[in-house]
């Protein structure tokens, strides 16, 4: 292996994910605080398997953060998206019973089931994978 080879290796690796210990949930809290509305969490333990939960502001995290699996990936997103997302996106619709939907869009067929079902939801949002705004963080364990 060359040293360009490893550069390139070493570049396509991404850097852990810090903890979601409690200077994260504080900085979670914040932001819903500073929202002033209930930010979504997306908790995944890869990449077809997701459920949402939603920070409240002012909200004890306690229970939430004691509902979460042990080694699952938590990203926090800024709320609202702008709707000019491309490319993996994390679909959200809130049920009218209050029922959280996660679905991974990837394709415009998915785009097109995810945007009918979203049609009948309370509260529909794609998110951007890789949206530079959101914090992500392990959960420990």
């Amino acid at each position: 292996m060359t040293l360009l080879d490893m550069a390139k290796r070493a570049a396509t690796i991404a850097p852990p994910l810090p903890v979601a210990g409690d200077a994260w949930w504080s900085e979670a809290a914040d932001r819903a605080a500073a929202a002033g509305a209930a930010l979504p969490l997306l908790e995944s333990t890869g990449p077809g398997d997701g459920r949402w939960l939603l920070v409240e502001p002012g909200a004890d995290l306690a229970t939430l953060r004691e509902s979460l699996r042990p080694g699952a990936t938590l990203t926090l997103f800024p709320s609202p998206p702008d709707g000019r997302a491309t490319g993996a996106r994390a679909g959200l619709i809130e049920e009218p019973d209050g029922t959280l939907r996660y679905d991974r869009v990837e394709t415009g067929p998915q785009l097109e089931a995810w945007r009918a079902r979203a049609a009948q939801a309370t509260r529909g949002a794609l998110y951007p994978l890789d949206d530079p705004d959101a914090i992500s963080a392990a959960v420990p364990g």
